[in-house]
């Protein structure tokens, strides 16, 4: 028999659904992984140093083309210039010791006459020499002149004999130059002026130290109104004709003239032909004083008056 249907008006309480056993499992493992993530993450806040050691590698990054091209053709790098301080005070340059060169030592030409200036008395480092005594008077004084520098050596001479003052030096070769003071008074005489009195400087060349007499040539500052050029000269005028080209005699003014040969080679070259300078061994200088023929012992006065010599090698 058919049970009898509840009317509508009783209520009908739900049917409470049955809970799978899925369900519960998958419940229980998201709290289980709730569970575990709040436990690394209390980790991880209290250990921070340590997680590092746990952090996957970094992967390399390819290389571009770009890259290649960059490590190819690196960049120039821009140089920025330090910027100075405008209160920096400059170095200063440090001031090195100079060293003051030492001056060369001054060759001087040396002097080869002994007793040039006459400081001492005439026969020191001189000789005389005298012709044939045909009378007269030669003094021999050392003064003061005015046309002469240094001291002066005095010839004070009358009549027809001569004499003379020389020095004679050896000389490798005529590289030399000279140098001398000499001033003069002569006298002429006689009715037709035919006497006077003579007197000057020379410079004889000799070869192979011949004899003072007898030199090859003779280079001549004379004066005297009767002086003949064209004499032979020994250590004073002789009487006999001169060699040609062995005497040259020059004028030279009486009151007083320096008398200046630069180069005596050079001179002798030119004015003494006849002379063989590279056989000249000896030059001698003579300052003379005498008279000419005829001449009577009171007249043909002669003055001579030298000094301030010199007979110097060449420095060039």
């Amino acid at each position: 028999m058919d049970l009898p249907t509840p009317p509508n008006y009783i209520a009908q309480y739900p049917v409470r659904p049955k809970t799978s056993k899925v369900a519960w499992f998958i419940l229980f493992f998201l709290v289980g992984d709730m569970v575990i993530l709040l436990i690394i993450l209390n980790w991880l806040v209290s250990h921070p140093q340590q997680t590092l050691t746990y952090q996957l590698p970094s992967l390399s990054p390819v290389p571009s083309a770009t890259a290649d091209f960059a490590k190819l053709n690196p960049p120039i790098p821009t140089v920025t210039p330090v910027p100075t301080n405008p209160h920096t005070p400059r170095p200063t340059a440090t001031i090195q010791p100079t060293v003051t060169p030492q001056p060369t030592p001054t060759v001087e030409p040396i002097q080869l006459l002994i007793n040039p200036d006459f400081e001492q008395s005439w026969n020191v480092g001189w000789k005389q020499a005298t012709g044939e005594d045909l009378g007269g008077r030669n003094d021999i004084k050392i003064l003061q002149y005015p046309a002469i520098n240094t001291n002066a050596l005095g010839l004070d001479h009358t009549g027809q004999t001569f004499t003379s003052i020389y020095q004679l030096v050896k000389v490798k070769n005529l590289r030399l130059k000279f140098s001398g003071q000499v001033a003069a008074y002569t006298s002429t005489n006689g009715f037709w002026a035919d006497t006077s009195g003579l007197a000057g400087l020379g410079l004889n060349f000799y070869y192979n130290d011949g004899n003072p007499a007898q030199p090859a040539a003779s280079l001549l500052y004379a004066t005297g109104s009767k002086f003949e050029a064209g004499r032979a000269f020994g250590l004073y005028p002789l009487n006999v004709a001169a060699k040609r080209g062995a005497v040259a005699a020059r004028a030279f003014d009486t009151r007083g003239q320096t008398i200046n040969i630069a180069n005596l080679q050079s001179e002798v070259q030119r004015y003494l032909p006849g002379l063989e300078i590279d056989r000249v061994s000896a030059v001698a200088l003579v300052v003379f004083a005498g008279g000419s023929e005829k001449c009577k012992e009171t007249e043909c006065i002669s003055r001579l008056y030298a000094g301030s010599f010199k007979l110097q090698t060449l420095i060039s």
